[in-house]
């Protein structure tokens, strides 16, 4: 994690108060949540992957027309599956716990062209 904070008063999957950004092997964004918090999508778009994913737990992967891949992370539970459409606000699923705090929490990547973007700078929508 880094010491960079990110600003709780955009829209975000959860109702957060906390945003740390992440840096290392991918970039994004970690969300404090409340247990078993809906998770909301903040763009509309396609799923192109929903479920279990290589040490991110369960994960939902959604494509916009823009092109933006939103990778919604570390999830409770997963609601949608590959090939729904998703609008703004649907719910995608729950948020997780985090194994080393325990808290509740979720994180957020989103790339554009293959890169890691800053989730902040993402459109929204």
């Amino acid at each position: 994690y880094s010491d960079k904070k990110g600003d709780s008063s955009l829209v975000w999957p959860v109702q957060t108060s906390s945003v740390t950004y992440v840096n290392g092997k991918v970039s994004g964004v970690k969300l404090a949540a409340k247990k078993n918090e809906t998770v909301t999508a903040i763009r509309a778009g396609t799923v192109m992957f929903s479920g279990l994913y290589r040490g991110f737990g369960n994960v939902v992967f959604i494509q916009s027309k823009t092109g933006h891949i939103y990778a919604y992370t570390g999830l409770g539970s997963v609601k949608v599956t590959k090939g729904d459409y998703i609008t703004f606000g649907d719910e995608i699923g729950t948020a997780g716990v985090d194994s080393y705090t325990e808290k509740p929490q979720m994180s957020l990547m989103v790339f554009q062209n293959g890169l890691p973007i800053d989730p902040a700078k993402a459109p929204r929508g």
